[in-house]
């Protein structure tokens, strides 16, 4: 669709949880020169087209390995900036997910890595609850985005 439009690739792509992965999951399309993902999901490539609802959880709970997930195979290819923002008490993201990101962005130019000590899964309420923590995580997005 950005093509048809005559649209530049976008400067960044950002992403929240399920957003990371369908972020990941348009690097070949639109070649973003960054990525912010806050506590980004994987999913397995089985899951990715169910609609959400009881068979994409019942999927979410068979899989055993992300391994095959197409934001890490997509993840692989990327050369931007990657900047990935985790929660220490994160109990949705398996810490097996979290390392796959870490790891999988072999290509990237560069590859930040955030852990707020105490945050669960919902980030951005925790961070406004911490403006002192908010300044920091926005000013390293800031440098993500503007490389």
């Amino acid at each position: 669709m950005a093509s048809h439009l005559g649209l530049q690739p976008p400067l960044a792509l950002l992403g929240s949880s399920m957003g990371g992965h369908v972020a990941c999951t348009l690097i070949d399309a639109l070649a973003p020169r960054a990525l912010v993902l806050f506590c980004p999901a994987a999913y397995a490539p089985g899951a990715q087209t169910l609609p959400f609802g009881p068979a994409f959880q019942n999927a979410l709970r068979a899989t055993v390995s992300f391994d095959t997930s197409p934001a890490f195979e997509a993840l692989e290819r990327f050369e931007g900036r990657l900047l990935l923002v985790f929660g220490s008490a994160d109990e949705v993201i398996p810490e097996a997910v979290q390392q796959q990101y870490l790891h999988r962005a072999r290509e990237a130019q560069s590859v930040e890595l955030i852990r707020l000590e105490g945050a669960g899964h919902r980030l951005h309420d925790w961070l406004a609850q911490r403006s002192d923590r908010f300044a920091e995580v926005l000013g390293r997005v800031r440098l993500a985005l503007e490389g």
